[in-house]
């Protein structure tokens, strides 16, 4: 028989996204212009939480398990949905490469 497991997380990073299109700003004199820039810097923030089970086996399966993470991702679009949340429901199973 094996054993249940319950597991809780918190989340933080730092995102770069990089557009593969050109973005177009208007600059100072009042025309537009392409500009690629660097992306778009983000923070993200989230917790989860995972219930797993751990088979009695002496193989390479070490636990299996589903779990729920959500998280926050800031600063998204600021004139209008500043905080953008995500959530993500993975099933998997954990086990080593070698014995």
């Amino acid at each position: 028989m094996g054993k249940f497991t319950l597991e809780a997380s918190l989340q933080t990073g730092y995102m770069n996204s990089l557009s593969l299109v050109d973005r177009i700003v208007l600059n100072d004199e009042g025309q537009y212009e392409a500009s690629k820039g660097w992306g778009k810097s983000q923070f993200i923030f989230g917790a989860g939480t995972s219930i797993g089970f751990m088979p009695k086996t002496t193989g390479r399966l070490k636990r299996i398990f589903i779990a729920y993470d959500i998280r926050m991702q800031l600063p998204f679009v600021k004139s209008y949905v500043t905080i953008l949340p995500n959530g993500a429901l993975s099933l998997g199973c954990q086990f080593t490469i070698n014995q």
